[in-house]
């Protein structure tokens, strides 16, 4: 009995090591538990494996500084390794979330090199084409890493985030440049997004209807937008200084008194954004936002000839009970692509936006365990294309 135990685990220990498939399963399991466990620490002691390396380069770009942190294990080396950039642009803790560190030493302990962009003086909820352009640099950056194998570079963009990673892969320049982007929680048609946080519907298909309550941190998102892109310097300070008071997203915004203070213009945007209805068509709501803030709008959205442009594989992780942007826009984007892109929808239940729950009993059993069914083997296909090729 001894011996044949002996011959399983070194069977599985063989598959694990020498096997693509094998180290597939493994990397996505381990992921798996660290999106569970996210406060964990699930890495080696520091006596049985290299210590993990972060560091800081410096990036100037039209009046911005960009600070990126980029992860991996040992020095450089000339082993070539995969590189990933995490594109999560609106996170409010940003790189520096111990939650979002931990998932990066994770990613690289197995294997990869890690970027996280950060721009240290970005405003809280701006939302601009500026975006698209730090993402451009982050990835020119990223290639000039010694140790990185250009073929082998892809982006997991995060809720917003997802909007300009899209539009980069759809660039001409970067598409022998990105090997796929991986989009959780993120959207297509940022007016769409705009409709749904006014009205809490979500088309899906042409005539299924679904109601979703928007979570209530959708508007101070909205008011921060409104606050990034008005002409009226005046007014920015001042929605500023009202959302700088807000402990409770949950509690009423009392935008009564907003309205008092700002200019003309930023009102009227903030009652079009209050009372958006759901059969309002598209030229109707462009003709209610000023030209500035259609052509924001615009520019972070995609159209089906810029999705059909993209070379890179598509992976979507969407939960259907999205509150803050619309489960439609996953399928949105997975009717777009082309076959040939082979993109991947792994639609998930039970998960708030890109937050994981806690992994209580309760929620390991009614939300875990039913969704490892979905997220593994979309993980699996991610990390085989990971392999170096042969």
């Amino acid at each position: 009995m001894p011996v044949l135990l002996l011959m399983v685990v070194g069977a599985i220990a063989f598959w694990i090591t020498r096997t693509a498939s094998g180290r597939a399963v493994f990397k996505g399991t381990f992921i798996y538990f660290i999106i569970m466990f996210p406060s964990r620490r699930w890495h080696l002691p520091a006596f049985l494996a290299p210590p993990i390396i972060r560091h800081e380069p410096t990036i100037q770009m039209k009046g911005r500084t960009l600070k990126p942190d980029i992860y991996r294990v040992g020095r450089a080396s000339k082993r070539r390794r995969p590189g990933i950039i995490i594109y999560a642009p609106l996170a409010p803790e940003g790189n520096r979330d111990p939650y979002v560190i931990n998932f990066l030493q994770a990613m690289a302990r197995i294997g990869f090199v890690v970027m996280v962009p950060n721009w240290p003086d970005r405003p809280v909820g701006l939302m601009d084409g500026g975006d698209i352009e730090e993402l451009e640099v982050s990835i020119a950056r990223l290639r000039e890493e010694p140790d990185i194998d250009p073929n082998r570079i892809g982006v997991i963009a995060v809720s917003y985030g997802a909007g300009p990673a899209l539009i980069v892969a759809a660039k001409r320049a970067f598409k022998d440049q990105l090997q796929y982007v991986m989009t959780i929680g993120g959207y297509v048609d940022l007016w769409t997004v705009f409709r749904f946080a006014g009205n809490g519907k979500v088309r899906i298909g042409d005539h299924e209807v679904w109601q979703l309550q928007p979570h209530p941190y959708m508007r101070y998102v909205l008011l921060q937008t409104v606050a990034s892109w008005t002409t009226k310097k005046e007014d920015a300070r001042v929605i500023q200084a009202f959302l700088g008071k807000i402990r409770d997203f949950a509690a009423p915004l009392y935008l009564a008194t907003l309205r008092q203070l700002v200019s003309k213009e930023t009102r009227d945007i903030i009652d079009a954004l209050e009372h958006i209805s759901d059969g309002m068509p598209l030229s109707e709501l462009r003709r209610i936002f000023p030209a500035s803030f259609r052509a924001k709008l615009d520019e972070l959205s995609l159209t089906p000839a810029m999705l059909h442009a993209i070379t890179a594989r598509i992976l979507i992780v969407h939960t259907t009970n999205d509150r803050l942007v619309p489960y439609s826009e996953a399928r949105l984007l997975r009717r777009h692509l082309r076959k040939n892109q082979q993109p991947i929808l792994s639609t998930l239940s039970g998960f708030d936006h890109t937050i994981p729950p806690p992994a209580t009993p309760a929620n390991f059993f009614g939300i875990y365990a039913p969704n490892a069914l979905k997220i593994i083997p979309l993980l699996y296909t991610f990390f085989r294309m990971q392999e170096p090729e042969r």
